[in-house]
């Protein structure tokens, strides 16, 4: 693929309404291929024989043009969006791998969805369970794994079936917590700012293998259309993948899941030293935190600050750095925010938000974890609160009050 802005990539390319899906693929790569029914549009689903293995095949299926002759036919395609009882079905496919031959038998994903599901009737229906235990049953399983990212990986209806043993992802397609137009609207309140949004995720495949997210970059056709080149990487790459991981033991592989897993994420530790190390390091981290570019910093040396319209009087103390509520680095006048003065520290540890107004800017990832996962910040309310307490009786599914019984 030719070098192109990232923005390009998520237009032209990744989203690109010819795109080839799930259902291609299948369709050249797998002759034999036996089709699961799955009642719907947005799943694939089903088994077949490839290099003399026992393959099973789940494939997420975006709409295609072809597919769109009416607006009944998008609502039952759903846009590519796998509800709870789609995921419902993969764990009833990963089922029957379990009582399969562990040995000869093989799992491929591809992903391509703008996220899962996000109907109310869906949430109803136990979707973030569903997914959840997805990606538990994907650790655990005794049988070889493979996913490709083969368009758009959006949110957990990606990742609840990407967490493989071998993790690949296409070169002009995108992985990411969350679709660019849903991180714009929460990280900016601005459902336009895509670019801003597609650089804050990371969501190329060569990104996300230095973050360990993947493991194999895929290349893709130059013609975005050309189905039968497509094919051809997506080959290759299952090919290599199946005799890779024929070499290794299902025990080594289950092992290496699990540990994998754990790593993820930042490791919070607990106890009395871990609090008295916390007390020593935070301070230090604060002289060392980076502010987001787009906050305007303004250096004073005056000791006090008249406002402009005389009706007050700030203190400010020698060579310290202070922001205005609202003032945005690069533009002379502001217009949001009440133009407080506040010391960048004090407004740093408040999580760059004005005190007086509630003018918020956006945080970066990491401030983003310290917010929201301060040990020393969050107090549980309710200890013994269960999902009885917040669900009438005849919600509760079967499958779900076993799991809970479990």
């Amino acid at each position: 693929m030719a070098k192109m802005d990232l923005v390009d990539i998520f237009k032209k390319r990744t989203r690109h309404p010819m795109r080839p899906r799930s259902s291609e693929y299948i369709t050249r790569l797998f002759p034999g291929f036996k089709k699961i029914d799955t009642g719907g549009g947005s799943l694939v689903a089903g088994s077949c024989s490839f290099m003399e293995k026992e393959l099973y095949v789940i494939g997420q299926q975006k709409p295609r043009l072809s597919d769109l002759k009416s607006h009944t036919d998008l609502n039952k395609l759903n846009h590519g969006m796998l509800t709870s009882g789609d995921h419902s079905i993969i764990l009833n496919i990963l089922k029957r791998v379990r009582n399969s031959n562990s040995e000869n038998t093989y799992i491929f994903c591809m992903e391509d969805t703008y996220g899962a599901d996000i109907s109310m009737d869906s949430a109803r229906h136990f979707q973030a369970f569903f997914i959840a235990h997805l990606i538990r049953e994907f650790i655990t399983i005794p049988a070889r794994t493979i996913s490709l990212v083969i368009g758009e990986g959006g949110s957990g209806g990606a990742l609840a079936i990407q967490y493989t043993d071998i993790r690949g992802q296409m070169d002009d397609a995108l992985y990411a917590t969350a679709p660019p137009e849903s991180t714009a609207s929460i990280l900016f309140r601005d459902a336009e700012k895509i670019n801003d949004a597609l650089t804050i995720l990371k969501p190329t495949a060569r990104e996300l293998k230095k973050l360990r997210v993947i493991d194999r970059v895929i290349p893709s056709a130059q013609n975005v259309t050309n189905g039968e080149e497509m094919a051809g990487h997506v080959n290759e790459f299952l090919t290599k993948a199946i005799k890779d991981l024929s070499k290794q033991k299902i025990k080594k592989l289950l092992k290496k899941r699990g540990e994998r897993a754990r790593g993820f994420g930042l490791l919070k530790g607990s106890g009395a030293l871990h609090d008295i190390k916390r007390y020593i390091e935070t301070p230090i981290k604060h002289l060392f935190r980076k502010v987001p570019p787009s906050i305007k910093i303004v250096n004073y040396f005056s000791k006090v600050e008249v406002a402009d319209d005389y009706g007050r009087a700030q203190d400010i103390s020698n060579n310290l750095d202070f922001i205005e509520s609202g003032g945005v680095a690069g533009k002379e006048s502001r217009t949001e925010g009440c133009g407080e003065l506040i010391a960048l520290n004090d407004f740093q540890k408040n999580f760059y938000v004005c005190p007086k107004c509630g003018y918020s800017y956006t945080l970066g990832a990491e401030d983003w974890i310290a917010c929201l996962a301060d040990e020393g910040s969050f107090h549980e309310l309710y200890r013994d609160l269960t999902v009885d307490d917040l669900l009438e009786s005849d919600s509760l599914t079967g499958y779900y009050r076993d799991f809970l019984k479990r």
